[in-house]
């Protein structure tokens, strides 16, 4: 699958959507007016539902490394993390259009929306 670069479940292509026997991976730069943001001590949510106050079917945060699903800050100090989903957990979430949330809590506690949407998840060719 392609190595993304943007949060964005909703257009047509590889960036976009979820398929089903493959991992995701998203690199991205938490930035304010293009300028990259310290992000040291922040922890990103991802929470995935089968519809507007549904049933959750993801929930991922914070990982130490990038072994699994979540959010990895591998660059935090440059606002650089990825997030990962692994093949087993797209086949969790299973095939259609769902909602998804990420919320970032900052380092006093407080949390905040970071983006949110429809996600959709792909039958694949396995």
């Amino acid at each position: 699958m392609a190595d993304c670069e943007k949060i964005d479940f909703t257009e047509s292509n590889d960036c976009s959507n979820l398929t089903i026997g493959f991992d995701f991976t998203l690199n991205g730069t938490v930035s304010t007016d293009g300028v990259a943001e310290n992000i040291n001590g922040r922890t990103y949510t991802l929470t995935i539902k089968d519809g507007i106050g549904g049933t959750t079917l993801l929930t991922a945060t914070n990982r130490a490394d990038f072994a699994g699903t979540g959010f990895w800050l591998n660059d935090p100090t440059n606002g650089l993390f990825k997030l990962r989903i692994t093949v087993a957990d797209v086949a969790v979430i299973g095939e259609g259009t769902h909602v998804y949330e990420i919320t970032e809590t900052d380092t006093a506690g407080i949390v905040s929306p970071f983006s949110y949407g429809a996600i959709q998840v792909k039958a694949g060719n396995i």
